[in-house]
């Protein structure tokens, strides 16, 4: 299937002056049947190979055509928002993150950094260590 996939987007890619949106036919099933491997992880990019790693051409050809079947529309978020600046940001990290169509689009915007507690006895120990007499002014 890899290889018929792979003769219809190399010979698309050579043709890609003439793919827009109105395609239709085998170069956008291909594209989107390529685009969908890479999303359930059938397909890859880049694959070791013993101590080598080898390119995947196609499928990044296929990627750069998906860009040309698809026009491009404006989406929610980032900059669509002025004057939030990064308070939404902060106040938003505590979230779940959205559900996404694709697995490796559900990263957070910020990192969320997340503290472990003290020990019982780091805590103990701070409760009993005695404090500094206060300075007094002479």
């Amino acid at each position: 299937m890899s290889k018929e996939l792979q003769t219809v987007v190399d010979a698309a890619w050579e043709q890609r002056d003439g793919i827009s949106s109105a395609t239709k036919g085998p170069v956008r099933d291909a594209v989107e049947a390529a685009i969908a491997g890479l999303d359930d992880g059938t397909y890859r990019t880049a694959e070791k190979f013993g101590d080598e790693w080898v390119v995947n051409q196609w499928l990044k050809k296929a990627v750069l055509l998906s860009f040309r079947l698809y026009d491009s529309v404006p989406m929610d978020g980032g900059a669509s928002f002025p004057g939030l600046g990064a308070a939404p940001r902060l106040r938003d990290r505590d979230r779940p993150a959205r559900a996404s169509p694709s697995p490796t689009a559900t990263l957070p915007m910020t990192p969320t950094i997340h503290r472990r507690p003290a020990p019982a006895r780091a805590r103990r120990a701070a409760a009993c260590r005695p404090r500094p007499a206060p300075i007094r002014g002479s």
